[in-house]
């Protein structure tokens, strides 16, 4: 396992079809882009929109820290047009990796016929976070699904190695899981 060391950088929070972003391997909720051509992103520089751009149709290197190691590996990719928005085809949100990796939740139990139950997560599933809102423990989901009645979760699934996002309608404010953090919960690769 590599160093458990803060480094902040950029979630991927999506992946565009057919994108640049899309060709590059990279795992949704789970890598952090860190640096680019070997420099640190640090969120007072440029901002990292104008490094993809003055880079245009130029290969670069990206070191991506994933959260089930905690290792950098280098993505040679190179930022240029397509079909959709942006030059990566990425949707990024800037976070701190250590904090990120305190907030996935370990699905402990599923009621049976709820709303987590029909959409197939089963016990063991990670909560990864949402796109709706950044989310650090079971209250924030419950505040997400108090105020617009649903919530889509982004799940990893040890098992199967599968990152996918489940949309859970609640039913009276309610999905049907119970989730644990903390050391017994940690998720490693």
């Amino acid at each position: 396992m590599g160093s458990s060391e803060s480094r902040p950088g950029y979630r991927i929070m999506e992946i565009l079809s057919n994108s640049p972003g899309d060709k590059a391997g990279f795992q949704l909720f789970l890598d952090f882009i860190v640096s680019l051509n070997g420099t640190d992103l640090i969120e007072s520089q440029l901002p990292f929109q104008e490094l993809i751009k003055a880079n245009e149709n130029c290969p670069i290197t990206l070191g991506v820290l994933s959260l089930l190691t905690f290792e950098v590996r280098e993505v040679i990719i190179t930022p240029s047009k397509w079909e959709g928005e942006g030059l990566l085809g990425l949707n990024l949100r800037y976070e701190d990796s250590i904090e990120a990796s305190q907030s996935i939740m370990h699905i402990t139990n599923i009621r049976p016929n709820s709303p987590a139950s029909n959409a197939g997560l089963v016990i063991g599933d990670y909560i990864l976070g949402s796109k709706e809102a950044k989310i650090k423990n079971a209250d924030d989901i419950q505040a997400v699904i108090d105020k617009n009645g649903e919530i889509t979760l982004v799940i990893f699934n040890k098992a199967s190695n599968h990152v996918f996002p489940v949309l859970l309608e609640s039913v009276d404010g309610y999905i049907g899981i119970e989730v644990a953090t903390g050391a017994f919960h940690r998720l490693t690769s």
